[in-house]
């Protein structure tokens, strides 16, 4: 959609769509949960250290 189009009532609908049908949520849902398992770069920085130090030579 271009910003063109964009006009109160194709927002309003949209928005509407996006509340009422359940596949949003459940889509957002498990994005979130993906994002939630995902480690942190903090996380990862004791683990690139480790391997770094492993496989020095």
């Amino acid at each position: 959609m271009h910003a063109d189009d964009l006009t109160a009532d194709v927002l309003r609908e949209g928005v509407q769509r996006l509340v009422a049908e359940p596949a949003f949520k459940n889509g957002a849902e498990r994005l979130r949960a993906e994002n939630l398992a995902t480690p942190s770069p903090h996380d990862l920085v004791p683990v690139l250290e480790t391997i770094t130090v492993e496989r020095r030579p």
